[in-house]
């Protein structure tokens, strides 16, 4: 029996640890203060604002860049709002969990599929050693019990008989529910194998489950199959604990090997016997060394690997073999979780709400995983919109001289279509076209124009566009009077006619005194001046003015482009603007209530 004195002691150093922390967790009533719940409230405040805000300007997906952008914002919006409610209820139940659990120190075991947990777990529920030839502490404690804390799967629940319970072992995907064992003051949480592929009937997924509980375990312990130890699917959840704040003693399992060897008569019998200490060491070191290549934050204390074979420690326990117990490692794993809980399980216990706000709170402001939506994604998403906004703004003003262009054509060429037709109602109906009259109509075609090429060309540059009405402003400029044009042609002529004169020289007089009458010839020069119509003066008046309404219509025109472009998106980057801030200030908020370190 002193053959096994050293398996004896170590399930004896065991139950003194598990007992001691029983006894310091006896009186011990987890505190959750109300940062909790001012997180919880934080974030519904925020979902439930938003959420008032959805129906803006009810965007399609076929829109414009600006109206998909938004679109892609509010779904992103809408998915954060779903997945914090979701996180928030997840953290509640983990709450509950911890309290459900707070008298025990909850060591949690996961890892892949077939990768040896139930196996494991029943060992450390002493089934071997209540059935060992030889006394130790199992045979002197209760024993475990074993309950299910959530169910996932009809298949590898628990087993239960006459003798001593345990976690089904030796099906495919075994493990589907989240069950554990009491021990004294020590809770042994068995979890589903991550990676396993969903069956039907599966209430959940089992990677899931997992996840939701790894958390609030006090001390984590991840199994690596040897035969493929540190495959990629493993390593993730290294990353998953690192953002969870939680460390992990990584096992190597099934760390043996069957070895062929002679009995007393001669006979080859085959014999499992454990890995050579050098192929251990190799496995461990490349473990610790391609975790700490990918994950260079982690701590050597987060990553550290140990190989053990549970298979070789029951043939130990059996067979009463000191030696091939030791070899199994399980002995090194029961002082590896002694020395994780160290000497103060009840800190342990106090820090682990604090570290699991303060994780939910980096989650929910960085993000976690390639799928998840944080803060900081949130504004970049805002962002993104507003980028669009400035893309088409830009794309606008670029398009500044080309409108001009075109709007300053079509007005030149309708105040010429314009000027013929007033010319046409002068020769015929006379009159005249007033100033007033004239800035009436230049300034209507000049607004129609406007609206016509500005909404025309803006359309091509904005999907979807929506076309604006343009301000009317009337003209303000000294165009002059429209009227017939006339033109006096003179004709020059003489004149000849006769006067009477006074007599000239004695016979003269004579003469006149008897009636004799005497005439002198006149002549004189004179002009025929007659007024001729020669048609109108529109084209000059028109023509005159074009300066003027050319420089008005540039004024127009570009402040007609500014203002589409400083308003047209403006209802979404006002929505945007409020929404930026909201998260700010929820971002803020949020990091106000995270505990110190």
């Amino acid at each position: 029996m002193n053959e096994s004195l050293g398996m004896a002691k170590t399930t004896e150093e065991l139950f003194s640890q598990i007992d001691l922390i029983g006894k310091q967790l006896e009186n011990f009533s987890l505190t959750i203060d109300k940062k909790r719940d001012d997180v919880f409230t934080l974030l519904q405040q925020f979902g439930q604002g938003i959420q008032q805000d959805f129906s803006v300007s009810g965007q399609a997906t076929d829109g414009n860049g600006v109206e998909s952008a938004l679109q892609a914002a509010l779904l992103q919006i809408q998915k954060s709002v779903n997945q914090w409610d979701e996180a928030m209820k997840v953290k509640a139940k983990g709450v509950d969990f911890m309290s459900k659990h707070e008298k025990h120190l909850v060591v949690m075991v996961f890892g892949a599929v077939k990768s040896g947990k139930s196996s494991l777990g029943n060992l450390f529920a002493g089934n071997a050693f209540r059935q060992a030839p030889f006394d130790n502490a199992y045979k002197h404690h209760d024993k475990p019990i074993f309950e299910t804390e959530e169910k996932g799967r009809n298949s590898g629940a628990i087993v239960r008989g006459d003798g001593d319970d345990a976690f089904a072992v030796g099906y495919t995907d075994t493990t589907g529910d989240i069950q554990y064992f009491t021990l004294s003051g020590l809770r042994w949480i068995d979890s589903p194998g991550t990676g396993a592929l969903k069956q039907d009937g599966d209430a959940r997924f089992m990677e899931d489950m997992v996840k939701e509980y790894i958390p609030y375990a006090d001390i984590c312990i991840f199994l690596m199959n040897s035969s493929e130890p540190g495959l990629q699917s493993d390593m993730k959840y290294m990353q998953f604990l690192e953002k969870q704040r939680q460390s992990a003693i990584v096992v190597i399992t099934h760390s043996d090997v069957v070895d062929e060897d002679e009995d007393e008569e001669g006979n080859l019998v085959q014999c499992l016997v454990p890995k050579s200490p050098d192929r251990r060491k190799r496995q461990e070191d490349d473990i610790c060394k391609r975790l700490g290549e990918e994950y260079p934050t982690l701590s050597p204390e987060q990553y550290r690997a140990l190989s053990i074979s549970t298979l070789l420690a029951e043939q130990a326990i059996q067979e009463e073999d000191e030696q091939k117990f030791h070899d199994s490692h399980i002995d090194l794993l029961m002082k590896a979780i002694y020395d994780k809980v160290g000497n103060d399980v009840i800190q342990l216990k106090i820090n682990k709400p604090k570290i699991s706000l303060n994780t939910f709170i980096e989650e929910v402001v960085n993000g976690s995983g390639a799928d998840a939506v944080s803060i900081h994604g949130l504004i970049e998403e805002m962002e993104r919109v507003t980028n669009e906004i400035r893309r088409y703004q830009q794309g606008i003003d670029q398009s500044v001289d080309l409108i001009l262009r075109k709007v300053k054509q079509d007005v030149r060429n309708q105040i010429q279509s314009l000027s013929s037709t007033w010319s046409v109602q002068i020769d015929q109906q006379g009159g005249e076209i007033s100033q007033s009259e004239i800035l009436r109509r230049v300034s209507s075609l000049i607004h129609d124009s406007l609206n016509k090429n500005i909404n025309k060309h803006i359309g091509h540059i904005i999907k979807n566009y929506k076309q604006q009405q343009l301000d009317r402003v009337e003209m303000n400029i000294n165009i002059g009077t429209i009227r017939k044009k006339t033109k006096v042609i003179e004709t020059p002529y003489e004149e000849v006619y006769y006067v009477e004169r006074d007599p000239s020289g004695i016979i003269e007089h004579v003469r006149h005194f008897f009636g004799k009458t005497y005439l002198r010839r006149v002549t004189e020069h004179r002009v025929l001046s007659r007024q001729i119509d020669i048609g109108n003066n529109a084209m000059e008046v028109l023509d005159a003015a074009w300066p003027n309404i050319s420089k008005s219509l540039e004024q127009r025109v570009r402040t007609a482009l500014g203002r589409v472009r400083d308003t047209y998106f403006e209802p979404q980057q006002v929505y945007i603007d409020r929404v930026r801030k909201g998260l700010f200030d929820l971002e803020k908020g949020l990091l106000e209530l995270k505990y110190k370190e």
